[in-house]
């Protein structure tokens, strides 16, 4: 299973990577907004689930996943912040096959997740 972590923190991208390739997954890294919509249009058949960062440097994390969803409505993405997502409700049209994920999060909480997702 391959996994595309979207991160422009170069240290959150790094931790979520080891996790998951510990978690025995395959991982894709974007750290941009720009590179994840690359990395989609040239593999989005071959990812399997998309983590996420809610605030990228160059645009939201919104609008990647309103595309993704425009191209993949099925794909299983994850959205991650370090802002608190208590209040945070992901739009009606966006919602289905996405969940939150807080950060900071501890390595089982994000491999258990990625695995439910996956129905693993």
């Amino acid at each position: 299973m391959r996994i595309l972590v979207v991160d422009d923190e170069p240290m959150i991208r790094d931790l979520a990577e080891k996790i998951l390739v510990r978690a025995g997954f395959e991982v894709e890294l974007a750290d941009s907004g720009a590179e994840a919509r690359v990395r989609l249009r040239g593999s989005a058949t071959s990812v399997d689930l998309i983590l996420l960062d809610l605030t990228l440097g160059d645009c939201s994390g919104l609008d990647i996943l309103a595309e993704i969803r425009a191209s993949v409505p099925s794909l299983p993405v994850i959205i991650s912040s370090g802002d608190s997502l208590n209040r945070f409700r992901l739009p009606d049209h966006l919602a289905d096959h996405t969940r939150l994920l807080e950060k900071p999060y501890r390595s089982s909480a994000l491999a258990d997740l990625v695995r439910e997702m996956l129905a693993l």
